[in-house]
């Protein structure tokens, strides 16, 4: 024993009891029945998780690739309804916008016509308390001027009388120059009057028409 030699022969004898024993000399591997995988195989099944199935199947496998085109498809559905309800969002908001639009429009077209409409039923109302008021106002001034015509004829008639009966020539000068202005002024009313009845028959002439006419020269009557 005092031969043994540590190092080089140890493995020598490890073997040597091997070999005694009546065992094999070759590594003991044990075995078991093989099962093929196939894409029916039950080992293809999923694993409760649908995402991943691509990634804990062969790379390759028909369950792989429909789980894979699966994927994609969910994913596509998920966009198609994403890009589907931005549309109707949008398409709504573009609705709602030209709605409020037109209402808006057609809300200042019917305030524009109501304004117009206002305008002329306000035009015309005008019109016509002006046309009654200078009616009123020109059969005022006639009135008026046929009374004072009234008066300065009667002085003038009693003026004639009188001028006819008057011995003393200053009184008839002075019956004479009453006279003549009673004259001038009975003809001024006279011309007042004619013109005066001008103008009534050119304002009923022209109120027929529908259009007006100037009274510029009844404000010196």
């Amino acid at each position: 024993m005092s031969d043994w030699n540590v190092g080089g022969s140890h493995g020598d004898d490890m073997e040597r009891e091997v070999t005694e024993t009546g065992l094999p000399d070759h590594n003991f591997q044990p075995t078991f029945p093989e099962t093929p995988i196939t894409d029916e195989s039950p080992f293809q099944a999923s694993n409760g998780n649908e995402r991943n199935d691509e990634d804990q199947r062969p790379i390759g496998t028909k369950a792989a690739k429909e789980a894979k085109q699966r994927k994609k498809s969910r994913k596509g559905e998920a966009s198609s309804q994403v890009s589907e309800s931005i549309n109707a969002g949008f398409h709504e908001m573009i609705e709602t916008s030209r709605s409020n639009w037109e209402l808006l429009v057609k809300n200042r077209e019917d305030t524009r016509r109501e304004k117009i409409e206002f305008d002329r039923q306000r035009h015309e109302d005008d019109k016509k308390a002006y046309e009654e008021e200078r009616q009123l106002t020109m059969k005022a001034k006639k009135s008026k001027i046929m009374r004072n015509m009234a008066g300065i004829t009667k002085d003038l008639i009693s003026a004639r009388r009188e001028l006819r009966h008057v011995q003393s020539e200053t009184e008839y000068r002075q019956l004479n120059a009453l006279v003549a202005a009673l004259e001038v002024e009975l003809e001024a009313e006279m011309e007042d009057r004619d013109l005066l009845g001008n103008l009534l028959k050119e304002r009923e002439f022209g109120i027929r028409l529908g259009t007006g006419c100037a009274f510029e020269s009844v404000s010196r009557i």
